[in-house]
């Protein structure tokens, strides 16, 4: 079942998941209609509007300096994941790093680890998709509270757990900061 939506591109009203009618929209699906309340983007924010695979960008997450995160709705279950999208640079072995920390990480079975959920590429593009944390405050944030040291010390010691599996499992994370460790209720609880 299809539900209303936007084109991120030029306003359109259309289903979700369908790709828009106007011409200059070519290749661009519709969104959600609550992630177009701003009105249409234009090319501001190229990757919104695009299918990878089953999973389809509907709101922009954040950046880094090897890609983008964006929030991506499942166009057949209905779920969201995190759609990290590596930012394409013409260099082969930046795809093919990216293709082989996403098997590494599908391999990883630990409470403090997002999963892999779905990777692959999309002409240019690789991407991976994984679990959408529902948390928006990082251990760099907690930090920077008044928190008490019992909480910290919580924190940074499951960060260091989920840390010694990857490392276990051969995953490497090589950009370790706390501004990219996430913390969610069940953490802190």
């Amino acid at each position: 079942e299809t539900s209303p939506g936007s084109c991120i591109r030029c306003g359109t009203a259309g289903q979700v998941a369908v790709r828009c009618v106007r011409p200059k929209c070519e290749g661009y699906y519709c969104i959600p209609s609550q992630f177009c309340e701003g009105g249409p983007l234009g090319l501001l924010l190229p990757t919104l509007g695009l299918r990878f695979a089953d999973h389809l960008a509907v709101e922009r997450l954040g950046a880094g300096g090897s890609g983008e995160v964006f929030r991506a709705l499942n166009v057949r279950t209905g779920e969201y994941g995190a759609l990290k999208v590596l930012v394409p640079s013409g260099a082969d072995s930046r795809g093919a790093r990216f293709e082989r920390e996403a098997i590494a990480l599908a391999r990883l079975n630990h409470p403090n680890i997002v999963r892999l959920l779905d990777f692959g590429q999309e002409g240019e593009r690789a991407y991976i998709v994984m679990e959408l944390v529902d948390g928006r405050r990082t251990v760099s944030e907690l930090i920077q509270e008044e928190t008490d040291v019992e909480t910290v010390l919580h924190v940074m010691t499951q960060t260091a757990q989920a840390l010694a599996d990857a490392h276990r499992h051969g995953f490497v994370h090589r950009d370790v900061k706390p501004s990219n460790f996430i913390i969610t209720s069940s953490v802190i609880s």
